[in-house]
Formats: structure tokens, C-alpha cells, sequence
């Protein structure tokens, strides 16, 4: 059976759990700590980001190549469209969302996290071994330190990252005032993405900083909101 390697709270590893779940694929979750991930990281792959998918002899690491890998094995339910025009608009929009999205969003999170320590543990540790607590009760200092370096999160970075979002909310409304999708006729990665990124705001079990919350709030009416959280209901498998 595949193991699907994450960090419960990550949006990125949400991608990876709605592509396995939409095609059907049985598999199991490891869900790591921030921090020793590494360890486990460094052993079974080239880079220590997660989503990592193990399938066998193959390991693929990464939302956008786990969903690639899965469409080559498991030909139902695609998520690349079959036409090149759409496959490679659904990619760029990917990549897209991914980066203005996907890393703006977290960074501008995290920065209102850290200020909470008992929100961000919680948030961070959700779903982890049960021995993540009394590390962190030691190691919250450092991990806080190495997480806000390894994102480049500080006062001078946060209003460039709420910008980013920002201006990629107002695309994504631009673009799905003439389309029901983002690239071709039918659901595709560009929409799993664009609504997985979000998925905190689908489920009342995350709390956010009240700086999250608020920007939220104010989204919750834009036409793209609307529409990811829809795609949400209809697209993702429970």
C-alpha cells in the first residue's frame, strides 16, 4: 500500500490526500513533526520538503508531481486534461497558484501563528506522535527559528506576501468570470489546487490567528471563494 508522508495541517499535503482520495488509490498516512521530519526526510528522499508518496520502488516527492505520478498509474478519473492546450494551461496554473498562493499564504499565516505559541503547536502537531508535545515543550524556540528563516517570514516580508495572495485572488476572480474551470471544460489539477490551498477555510476544525481570520472574512463574498469552496463539496472525496 502507498504511505503518503505529511504534515497533517499543510495545504500542499492536502493536494497530495485529495488526488490519492479523487482516484480512488488506498494508502496510508505518516503524519511527521516539524523539526525530526527531517530525519525520516533526508532517508527516503532528495529534499526534506514534504508531501512524499511512497509507492513501491518509486518515491515522489511534492503535490504537483505526486498528482502527475498518480495520473500516470491510475488512468481513471485524470487530473491532467487529455488535451495539450488544457494539460498545459491546468500545469501553469498550478505552478501559479502554487507560488502565489500556496507560499504567500503560509508565510502570512505562520508570522500570526508564531505570536501563539499554544495555537501554532496545536496546529503543528495535529495528528503527530504523541511525543511531539514534550519535545516541542523544549524545542518550540528552535523550531520557530529555523521555520520562519527556512519561509523568510519577518515584519519586512509579510505585506509582500499578503499582496501576492491578494493579487492572485483577483486573477483567479478574473479568470472564472468566464469559466466554470480553470483550464478546460472539467475539473482538473488547476481547480483541485486552487480550492486544496484553502482548505482550512472548508472544515471548522483549524483555528487560524485572528489576522487570518479577518482576511478571510473578508474574501468570504469574492466570486473565487465562493467557487472553491464549492469545488470543495463537490470534488473532494471524503
Amino acid at each position: 500500500m502507498p504511505i503518503l508522508y505529511q504534515f497533517l495541517g499543510s495545504h500542499f499535503c492536502e493536494k497530495a490526500r485529495w488526488a490519492l482520495a479523487y482516484k480512488g488509490v488506498p494508502y496510508r498516512e505518516i503524519n511527521l513533526i516539524p523539526g525530526p521530519h527531517l530525519r525520516t526526510t533526508r532517508r527516503i528522499a532528495k529534499k526534506t520538503s514534504l508531501p512524499i508518496l511512497v509507492d513501491g520502488d518509486a518515491v515522489v516527492q511534492g503535490s504537483a508531481k505526486i498528482i502527475s505520478f498518480l495520473d500516470k498509474k491510475h488512468l481513471r478519473t485524470p487530473l491532467t486534461p487529455t488535451n495539450i492546450h488544457d494539460a498545459s494551461m491546468a500545469h501553469e496554473w498550478e505552478r501559479y497558484l502554487d507560488r502565489n498562493v500556496g507560499i504567500p499564504l503560509r508565510a502570512f499565516f505562520y508570522h500570526y501563528a508564531f505570536r501563539d505559541r499554544a495555537l501554532v503547536t496545536d496546529f503543528l502537531l495535529r495528528g503527530a506522535p504523541w511525543w511531539g508535545r514534550p519535545f516541542y515543550w523544549f524545542a518550540y524556540p528552535v523550531i520557530k527559528r529555523a521555520m520562519k528563516q527556512s519561509m523568510g517570514i519577518d515584519e519586512s516580508t509579510v505585506g509582500a506576501a499578503r499582496s501576492r495572495f491578494l493579487f492572485a485572488c483577483d486573477k483567479l476572480d478574473e479568470r472564472l468570470s468566464t469559466h466554470k474551470f480553470l483550464a478546460g471544460p472539467s475539473f482538473s489539477r488547476a481547480d483541485l489546487t486552487a480550492s486544496a490551498l484553502l482548505f482550512h477555510r472548508w472544515s471548522d476544525t483549524w483555528r487560524a490567528p485572528p489576522e487570518v481570520e479577518e482576511l478571510m472574512r473578508q474574501l468570504e463574498d469574492r466570486p473565487f471563494y465562493r467557487w472553491a469552496r464549492a469545488i470543495y463539496r463537490e470534488y473532494r472525496p471524503p
